[in-house]
């Protein structure tokens, strides 16, 4: 994902509110529920079987594909959440502040 999309806290809310509208829409539910749909006719064919080991793994990358989609929204709004109330401690010798304040 490209960094300067959510660079200021600013475009990473309205990108929240924008992923939350996306969500609670009705046409991205009824997208879900055809995504769904698909989901379960491969996983049909999957279990079934009898097709070539290349082509079962195709129909599971598939099935990968439209189970992060449905997850899509949700997944942004977390990642974006959590750049907004923390930073990145990248000193691996330092200890998360709540850890020190329990330790006093």
């Amino acid at each position: 994902m490209s960094k300067d999309l959510f660079d200021t806290d600013e475009k990473a809310t309205k990108a929240i509110a924008l992923f939350e509208n996306l969500r609670d829409n009705e046409g991205w539910k009824l997208h879900v529920k055809v995504f769904e749909s698909n989901i379960e006719v491969l996983k049909t064919v999957i279990i079934k079987g009898g097709l070539p080991e290349k082509e079962l793994d195709s129909l599971r990358r598939k099935v990968q594909a439209y189970e992060e989609c449905i997850g899509n929204p949700e997944k942004m709004i977390k990642d974006l959440s959590s750049t907004e109330t923390e930073e990145d401690n990248l000193d691996p010798y330092e200890m998360p502040v709540k850890e020190k304040l329990d330790k006093q």
